[in-house]
């Protein structure tokens, strides 16, 4: 079974940053998901949450009209 979560290191792979990077981006998306209620896992964020933060999934109209 495929993990939900996105470590640091997918974080930097995606992006193509720094690990620090990929660990200080899902600190504070952690935060923004523990303030809506959810509960973290530290380390680590829910890949649907990250890939709306990064904008994976956004359709060019979105972007440009149309």
């Amino acid at each position: 079974m495929e993990s939900r979560f996105y470590t640091a290191k997918d974080i930097a792979n995606l992006l193509g940053v720094g690990i620090g990077k990929g660990y200080t981006l899902i600190r504070e998306w952690n935060k923004e998901l523990q303030q809506k209620g959810y509960t973290t896992a530290q380390g680590r964020v829910v890949k649907a949450y990250a890939d709306l933060k990064l904008g994976f999934g956004i359709q060019k109209e979105d972007v440009y009209g149309n």
